[in-house]
């Protein structure tokens, strides 16, 4: 429905599975804009309050109806790595190691559904997930890492837990055919649920997502405790939260961490978070996220996250996409990651983007203590960490600007555009910074920054206070060091604020609590609380005044808790960082990499001295793309002024295609003189060329074998085997997560490769269930288990060699995630992708 002047949106797709009791496309108050009418189900009345203010105003007295934010555990605002799904416990725990291998700060990995064998079950499914979960999950925990695991509100006629609810009276009375829920409004309801869920906390896990929570499938008839589903739907998620909330805190004296798909009044009183949803992979889709951070963090719910590179995965996906994802995603109030992707890891779209992502998951750990502490005054306050600008700026030019956002005291506005590598910021009345420069700016205008793939635009307002940290691999309790650092002379006050980051226990006092006050052009620290691990007594903290572009001014000392310490910022020894002026920067990027085996470069010149120049831009011809527009070496003569963007388009051009080639990049004079040289992979590192027979029965040599180019070259090489079960009359089926007939298959593939010469080399293996590589007929790999990322030493002969794969899976479950397919990179053997060897 709609009211007013809007449009009412579109249906749902899959709007019977749950339908409005209403009429979905009625109108209301057609002509009336500043009337509203509230559609009420039997209740004769209702209670209604007009909260009136400003913004943060009205947000408070929201806050003293409903009840303030309850404070998370610190994990929760770390790095939480997620995707549909990991499918054993011995791949989860492989991912936690190469994280602290890769020393990428991690703080918590989420298992999703199919832990169990049937919903309901809320016991681990003995095989994929053992018994011995306990052991497991603390070999994780010993490396930082939390464990956050998916529940649901099903409980199947055939789990092993629906006689017993039922016999309770726990289940939701449901029509005949609809899946029945755990009724969480019933009077004995917390505590059954929870002796369920206790046993699964003292395995290890401390984090709770309520997956499917709206519930999902809630058809007309449904009834429980609280009444018929009009009355229960719209409160289930809060009953559940509530509940879960309770119990942990009566039974284990520790803060739970839930993650919710819907929220309902009050619900932010009970540690819960919400999350966008199973969104699409698209630039639209990330714009609109920005704007439902926004939204959500001042409707009651500061805790938001999106799926960080969309949940559903589909041809529109790139690397650069995931990129700025996971820049806006690292200034969201939760910070994770989701998809079904085949592989969603830091490192999971190329080494370029790995190193990028990991930069940006260092930031997030460097803002801890900012993020903790602003976090925690929330609690008592009510001013979310992410908030538009007009909560903050009386001035309606902002409402202009969606797409950019306050994150406490840093302005964040976020590259939404493919292929964009400048941003126009509007920045408000005032001075601004720029948070990686220092450039002093002036606000009330309209800016543009460049914004390289690597770099969010961020602006630190004047008068602020930035405290930032050492980089931890997980949210530790207590820094070892602190970095103080201002913005301005006058006017801000903040705290580092520590506690043991899991319990109550700052509740009887034991935290501690230091003041640090910019006034008159000094800073005032002070310790307002010393409750928690009384001897330690000692912070080394470094005051850095950032003056202007290049220019800071610090000092370096230890503080001890108790004392009073003032700092003049005029005695603070300036600094000019010489080395970090540049006449010219170079930007060359491929990470617009496409399904169809498409790579766009971008190139970006920055020109800082001022003075127009002229250059030549020269890109060495590749042997196996094409360049389009440029049938010749690539060459173009230009004038930059402020920056010079080139993008150049290449499409794969032969038979034989290696797993990526390196181009390069020449900058030149008008002379011919090399100014800048880069090398450029275009590809995505994985073997291709593949053609595939599949089958929902056994397949035999007499199948017919059909390429599948249009869509293997997305960014995990990954063969998606799983769409080729649902081809109807007009080709592969574009939503086969929909299709929930599929639930066995049967594949065959094979690659020849083109090799330089006798050489060894490694084949990296992944793939579902029962899968066997060959290698000119010697088989390397075959398992009746998960090929999780399975590395294999074998032998390529001189010219023609011949790869075959077969595979197959059965499950319970039509699409559980990463269902059907494989991909294979072959590296040489110093360990990197085989550049010398062609797929045909």
């Amino acid at each position: 429905m709609a009211f007013g002047k809007p449009v009412v949106p579109d249906e749902p797709v899959i709007a019977d599975i749950a339908p409005s009791p209403f009429d979905w496309n009625r109108k209301c108050c057609e002509n009336g804009e500043d009337t509203i009418s509230i559609l009420v189900w039997e209740d004769p009345e209702i209670d209604a309050y007009i909260l009136l203010g400003d913004y943060q105003e009205a947000l408070n007295k929201y806050y003293d109806l409903t009840g303030y934010p309850s404070l998370m555990p610190k994990w929760s605002l770390g790095f939480i790595q997620c995707k549909n799904r990991y499918k054993s416990a011995e791949e989860v725990l492989r991912i936690a190691r190469k994280m602290r291998e890769k020393e990428i700060p991690c703080d918590c990995l989420v298992i999703d559904w199919m832990w169990f064998k049937q919903f309901g079950d809320l016991e681990w499914d003995g095989k994929y997930f053992p018994e011995n979960m306990k052991e497991i999950i603390k070999e994780i925990n010993d490396l930082g890492i939390q464990i956050m695991q998916a529940q649901h509100p099903f409980i199947e006629r055939d789990s092993l837990k629906y006689n017993k609810f039922k016999e309770k009276g726990l289940i939701t009375r449901v029509p005949e055919g609809a899946r029945p829920t755990f009724d969480h409004f019933h009077p004995d309801a917390k505590k059954e649920w929870w002796n369920e869920i206790s046993r699964l906390y003292d395995d290890g896990v401390r984090g709770y997502w309520t997956d499917m929570g709206e519930p999902e499938f809630d058809l007309p008839g449904s009834e429980n405790s609280l009444g018929s589903r009009e009355k229960y739907h719209n409160m289930y998620t809060y009953q559940w939260s509530k509940n879960l909330y309770e119990a942990q805190t009566e039974d284990k004296k520790t803060r739970p961490f839930i993650l919710a798909r819907t929220m309902s009044l009050g619900i932010q009183n009970y540690n819960t978070a919400l999350w966008s949803g199973d969104v699409f992979a698209s630039w639209q889709i990330l714009k609109d996220s920005v704007i439902q951070g926004q939204n959500v963090s001042i409707s009651g719910q500061p805790y938001w996250c999106t799926d960080i590179g969309g949940f559903h995965a589909d041809p529109r996906f790139t690397p650069e996409m995931y990129v700025r994802w996971f820049e806006f995603g690292t200034f969201c109030g939760i910070f994770r990651t989701h998809g079904t992707k085949v592989e969603n890891e830091p490192w999971s779209h190329g080494q370029d983007t790995e190193e990028i992502v990991t930069d940006y998951i260092k930031l997030r750990y460097s803002l801890m203590p900012y993020i903790y502490s602003l976090t925690k005054e929330m609690t008592e306050n009510g001013v979310s960490l992410v908030r538009p600008l007009i909560f903050d700026y009386n001035d309606r030019r902002v409402m202009e600007y969606p797409y950019q956002y306050m994150f406490g005291d840093i302005l964040v506005s976020p590259v939404v555009d493919n292929g964009s590598r400048t941003k126009t910021t509007y920045l408000p009345d005032g001075i601004w910074y720029d948070f990686y420069t220092g450039e002093k700016l002036h606000g009330s205008q309209e800016i543009t920054s460049l914004a390289p793939v690597e770099k969010l635009p961020l602006y630190v307002r004047n008068n602020s206070i930035i405290i930032r940290g050492n980089i931890e691999q997980n949210a530790v309790d207590i820094n070892k060091e602190y970095d103080i650092n201002v913005y301005g002379n006058d006017g801000d006050i903040k705290y580092i604020y520590e506690d043991n980051g899991t319990t109550y226990e700052y509740e009887s006092g034991k935290y501690n609590k230091i003041k640090v006050e910019l006034s008159g052009g000094k800073l005032i620290i002070t310790t307002e609380n010393h409750g928690y691990k009384i001897d330690n007594k000692t912070r080394k903290l470094t005051v850095t005044h950032v003056v202007d572009k290049y220019k800071k001014a610090s000092k370096s000392f230890e503080y001890e808790l108790g004392t009073v310490r003032e700092v003049k910022l005029s005695d603070l020894e300036l600094e000019t960082e010489e080395d970090r002026k540049q006449d010219l920067e170079l930007f060359v990027d491929t990470m617009d990499r496409r399904y169809n085996g498409q790579v766009k470069m971008n190139i970006l010149l920055v020109n800082n001295t001022k003075e127009t120049r002229k250059y030549v831009l020269d890109i060495e011809k590749p042997v196996h793309y094409y360049v389009e527009g440029i049938p010749n070496r690539p060459v173009e003569k230009f004038e930059v002024n402020d920056y010079y963007h080139k993008q150049v388009l290449f499409k794969p051009l032969t038979d034989k295609m290696p797993q990526c080639e390196e181009v390069k990049v020449y900058i030149k004079d008008n002379d011919g003189n090399v100014v800048f040289e880069r090398n450029v992979n275009v590809g995505n590192g994985y073997a291709k060329k593949w053609r595939v027979a599949v089958s929902k029965e056994h397949i035999t040599d007499k199948d017919l074998f059909f390429d599948v180019s249009e869509r293997e070259n997305n960014a995990w090489g990954y063969v998606k085997l799983l769409s080729y079960l649902n081809i109807d009359a007009k080709g592969v089926c574009p939503v086969d997560f929909l299709d929930y007939s599929v639930k066995k298959g049967y594949a065959k593939g094979f690659v020849n490769i083109e090799s330089d010469k006798d050489k060894e080399v490694y084949f990296r293996v992944k793939g579902e269930t029962t899968i066997k590589v060959k290698v000119n007929g010697k088989t390397i790999i075959d398992t009746d288990d998960y090929a999780i990322d399975e590395l294999v030493k074998t032998r390529l002969e001189q010219g023609e060699n011949r790869v075959d794969v077969e595979l197959t899976f059965e499950s319970n479950h039509p699409y559980t995630g990463r269902e059907f397919g494989f991909s294979i990179q072959v590296l040489n053997e110093d360990m990197e992708i085989d550049k010398d060897i062609l797929f045909y």
